[in-house]
């Protein structure tokens, strides 16, 4: 099955991300979605990231060939995961990489540690329904970094945390059905 693929936000030089699952899962809550009194208490205009809803268990691999360098516990998002892009393309000239975060995962499932090399489609760890959640899924967020060392974000500012939609870089189209 093919997989989806980002290209980077000013759409100049492409950098591959992938899904961060195999197959197909809804999006059950969409970037800047659903704006409740939670969002507004922590200053932000909106949802900060996609989730798609999926089973608990389902394995969340890296969208991208990286480094991790956080693994979080958090009250509002669970257990989570993030993974800085070896890849370096531009936003608006500067030069950027991509941290992808992937929160809500199940108790002790994550299998690595800050400081591992991941490929694309290494198991990061298994969704679940851990932090302030309504129902098993997988809430995924990309930040674009500096690269001079500061990973300093580039839209600090922009009310998401940083965060930009990922969803008009990924093929969300679910696969065709294969009838045997």
């Amino acid at each position: 099955m093919a997989r989806a693929v980002l290209t980077n936000l000013d759409k100049q030089n492409k950098i591959k991300i992938e899904q961060p699952f195999t197959g197909y899962f809804k999006i059950s809550q969409g970037f800047g979605k659903n704006l409740n009194p939670t969002y507004k208490a922590d200053g932000l205009l909106g949802h900060t990231g996609l989730d798609f809803a999926m089973p608990n268990g389902t394995p969340i691999i890296s969208p991208i060939n990286g480094t991790v360098i956080a693994i979080s516990l958090d009250i509002q998002k669970g257990e989570g995961v993030s993974v800085l892009s070896d890849d370096t393309f531009q936003v608006n000239g500067i030069d950027c990489k991509f941290d992808c975060i992937h929160w809500h995962l199940q108790d002790k499932s994550i299998v690595v540690k800050i400081g591992d090399k991941v490929s694309i489609g290494q198991l990061l760890g298994l969704s679940n329904n851990t932090g302030n959640s309504t129902g098993p899924h997988l809430h995924f967020s990309i930040i674009p970094l500096a690269t001079d060392g500061s990973r300093r974000t580039i839209f600090p500012l922009n009310g998401f945390n940083a965060c930009v939609n990922p969803e008009p870089y990924l093929d969300l189209t679910p696969p065709p059905v294969v009838y045997p």
